[in-house]
């Protein structure tokens, strides 16, 4: 939940500074205000007004009776430890900490993927790859995804490059090459990681 509300504060915030290469730029300029101090307002409800939560869901289901399907009782449920947590969270006072890290993260990920999309070939501005590539990580929350998320990350990052007026077959291209970067990256980190925990397990057992 802090990641998607550190992702949106990003994108909105980002897509202020660059509504003026969009068409209707005022619109676009407001409906980014009007959308970051809604997701602000929804942090701050769901921080300090966490236990109503699960009130409202409860005299939502009481309303409707659709309290007898399982996946609503399991969604509750969630709703209630999520409650819980974020009460904990709260008197430990880590919640805006925690806000402020996954900000200095995403904002080290957006970096790289900008850096990676400028190595690509394709000249843009640090806020415009920002709101390009917020498309491919909402995409990615998809619950069906394909294989390694090829087609749909392109696909996603395309549209976004192309709203800003690049070419359709560049922003294809620079899509697929950014993916494969990444792909690799990852492969090779995971390779590392997979090698010190063969390691210390081989000498977990020797010992």
């Amino acid at each position: 939940a802090v990641d998607l509300l550190a992702l949106a504060l990003f994108a909105l915030g980002s897509l202020f500074f660059v509504a003026g290469n969009l068409t209707q730029s005022q619109l676009v300029e407001r409906a980014a205000i009007a959308g970051g101090m809604a997701v602000a307002a929804l942090f701050l409800f769901v921080v300090f007004g966490g236990r109503y939560i699960s009130k409202i869901f409860g005299w939502v289901v009481r309303l409707f009776h659709i309290g007898a399907f399982s996946f609503i009782r399991a969604f509750s449920q969630k709703i209630d430890e999520a409650g819980e947590m974020l009460a904990r969270g709260r008197k430990r006072h880590i919640l805006f900490p925690l806000l402020a890290f996954s900000m200095v993260f995403w904002a080290i990920d957006f970096l790289s993927n900008w850096l990676l999309l400028r190595g690509s070939g394709i000249s843009i501005g640090f806020f415009t790859a920002t709101v390009a590539f917020s498309l491919p990580i909402v995409a990615s929350i998809l619950p069906v995804q394909p294989l390694g998320g090829f087609g749909l990350f392109e696909g996603s990052l395309a549209l976004g490059l192309f709203l800003f007026g690049f070419p359709k077959d560049a922003s294809l291209a620079a899509g697929l090459i950014v993916h494969i970067e990444m792909f690799l990256f990852s492969f090779f980190l995971a390779c590392i990681g997979y090698a010190y925990l063969l390691r210390k397990s081989f000498f977990k057992h020797t010992t």
